[in-house]
């Protein structure tokens, strides 16, 4: 089912498709329920990546050290300087984490994201992303990398 704005989701349920008819989505905090909890996302109507914006879920393409290409998202911030927080790698109908190198079980996030791509973690490490739109004010995609 294509994405409105009206779509909300839990972010571990985002696929591909979404992100390319919405490459920039928010947390919808204010719309929690009883079936709705803090996990659960919007689509923002924009081609840019605003600024002033905090945990942002921005569509993205990753290569591995290997060079596989990879979709996914990296969680965004703008709200004082750009921060990244971490990524998802979706592949084959998975939601693979792909945590800040801080966050406490790094490792074992890592460790199963190669499992689920059949490969070694140096075959996936460094893993580089660019965002698939701009941050607002820019003219270059930006770039990074999780070193694993």
């Amino acid at each position: 089912m294509t994405p409105t704005t009206q779509t909300r989701k839990p972010i571990d349920e985002i696929k591909p498709e979404d992100l390319e008819v919405f490459p920039v989505w928010e947390f919808a905090d204010d719309e929690e329920t009883s079936n709705q909890d803090e996990t659960w996302i919007r689509p923002v109507d924009t081609s840019l990546v605003p600024l002033g914006a905090t945990a942002l879920t921005v569509g993205a393409t990753f290569t591995t050290a290997a060079g596989m290409e990879l979709r996914g998202y990296v969680g965004v911030s703008t709200d004082s300087d750009f921060e990244i927080s971490h990524a998802a790698v979706l592949s084959t109908g998975q939601y693979l984490c792909v945590p800040a190198a801080d966050y406490w079980n790094a490792e074992a996030e890592y460790a199963e994201l190669a499992s689920a791509l059949g490969l070694l973690a140096s075959d996936i490490f460094p893993l580089r992303f660019s965002l698939r739109v701009l941050i607002e004010g820019e003219n270059l995609l930006r770039t990074g990398e999780f070193k694993g």
